[in-house]
């Protein structure tokens, strides 16, 4: 069930924004989600992570193919995010 929508966080969403400042993008999101683009984004590019380990990928591999800049920052970024390493998140799939 969809609570709220807006077009332009739908576009966003999407990938085909719709013309409009980086601001307006910002505001309209928060109000639609409760969060901004780039949090989005981290929590986005994290569950891509979390799938990819899934699959029994390394975690070097993971971090390259879910756009880290190396190991260590995937490891940072799913503590924060997910409450666990890439490592926790591997075995617990077992």
């Amino acid at each position: 069930e969809v609570i709220q929508s807006d077009d332009l966080v739908s576009s966003y969403l999407t990938g085909q924004p719709m013309a409009a400042s980086l601001r307006s993008v910002q505001r309209h999101f928060l109000a639609v989600t409760g969060m901004s683009p780039r949090k989005f984004s981290l929590i986005e590019r994290a569950r891509k992570a979390v799938d990819l380990l899934q699959t029994g990928l390394p975690a070097s591999q993971v971090a390259v193919d879910a756009g880290y800049s190396d190991q260590p920052h995937l490891c940072r970024s799913l503590k924060a995010i997910m409450g666990q390493t890439p490592m926790q998140i591997q075995q617990t799939e077992e």
